[in-house]
């Protein structure tokens, strides 16, 4: 599944304007990243070749270099997490980076899939940015035939919620490439529905380092999407199930 096939997908959405809306979040979020995670500036410590960096909240932190193929447990943790809660989290609306979205959330009319005659969820197509093209393409192409049209009606609601994420397992024979169990459960909410029905969701993601996109290299905005969800320098390519045997490893029963 590690191939490096670059795919083709329809972009269009039955709306007009939904991917710029989705585009101007993009940098919502990431001036709201910044300002709230670094002041603006860099020092260099005095005396020192180490490079220090002051926190929003006063704190200062040394900052490490490290090689293109190392990536702390925490970062393949959180990317891993942010990925499929950002593909199957749903509820009809277009994914809100402001407290004004919140309150006013716009309805998603949802990103046309290529050979399929079905739509994702915008916010879904967003995330699955950051799985490797070909499996992208793949991933795509089973989540619309998945997603109920109730979904784009506001009619149709899906939660992921994850129970566990391991610790990634470095690749002995391959540098920059790891896997990590993820248990979790999808709630799936229909009509007035407040039970919702679970659905268990236990994969084994095979994640690698990627050179992460340079976000102001970049004037398109599909390109200013890639580089958002692609910022850790990791891609997921491929996804399988656990075993039974691992999924009993993992304390949750």
């Amino acid at each position: 599944m590690a191939t490096t096939t670059t795919t083709k997908l329809d972009t269009k959405t039955t709306g007009k304007g939904k991917l710029g809306l989705l585009v101007l979040g993009v940098g919502l979020i990431s001036l709201l990243n910044l300002a709230t995670t670094f002041t603006f500036g860099m020092a260099k410590s005095s005396g020192s070749s180490q490079t220090m960096i002051q926190l929003a909240n006063g704190e200062t932190v040394t900052a490490k270099k490290v090689s293109n193929s190392k990536r702390t447990p925490e970062v393949i943790k959180n990317f891993s997490e942010k990925i499929l809660t950002g593909i199957y989290t749903n509820d009809g609306y277009l994914p809100r980076t402001s407290i004004e979205e919140a309150n006013n959330p716009q309805k998603d009319e949802g990103i046309d899939i290529e050979g399929t005659n079905k739509k994702v969820p915008t916010g879904a197509w967003y995330m699955s940015m950051g799985l490797e093209p070909q499996l992208r393409k793949e991933v795509l192409q089973e989540l619309a035939k998945a997603t109920p049209q109730s979904t784009f009606k506001q009619e149709r609601s899906l939660v992921f919620v994850p129970n566990y994420i391991g610790e990634p397992i470095a690749d002995p024979d391959k540098p920059g490439y790891w896997t990590v169990n993820l248990v979790s459960t999808l709630i799936a909410f229909e009509g007035k529905d407040r039970l919702g029905d679970v659905i268990p969701n236990n994969k084994k993601l095979y994640i690698r380092a990627v050179k992460a996109p340079k976000y102001e290299e970049f004037s398109n905005p599909v390109a200013q999407i890639v580089a958002d969800v692609r910022q850790s320098g990791l891609e997921i390519y491929h996804i399988g199930d656990l075993s039974r045997e691992e999924l009993e490893k993992s304390a949750i029963k």
